[in-house]
């Protein structure tokens, strides 16, 4: 089970009941639970840059200089807001 979407301090708990049969089919059953504790995953960043602004010869003041490029950012921790 993927349990990264646990924030720092969330917790989720998991039972099972387990049974026991000896070799005279007696059984014994009980519950077993255990709990986890969720950490911070650090956000991830990809920038992928898309190619170099040239300025053109001339009057330098007067271009209109663009660029464009792709950024990405996630979380694994649900709970987190990302910001840019």
């Amino acid at each position: 089970v993927d349990l990264d979407f646990l924030a720092a301090g969330e917790t989720i708990t998991f039972s099972y009941t387990v049974t026991a049969t000896d070799s005279q089919g007696a059984t014994a059953s009980e519950v077993v639970s255990f709990t986890l504790i969720g950490s911070n995953d650090a956000p991830t960043l990809s920038v992928v840059d898309a190619a170099p602004i040239l300025e053109v010869a001339g009057d330098s003041s007067a271009q209109d200089l663009r660029g464009t490029g792709l950024v990405s950012f996630g979380d694994l921790d649900d709970n987190d807001t990302v910001s840019l």
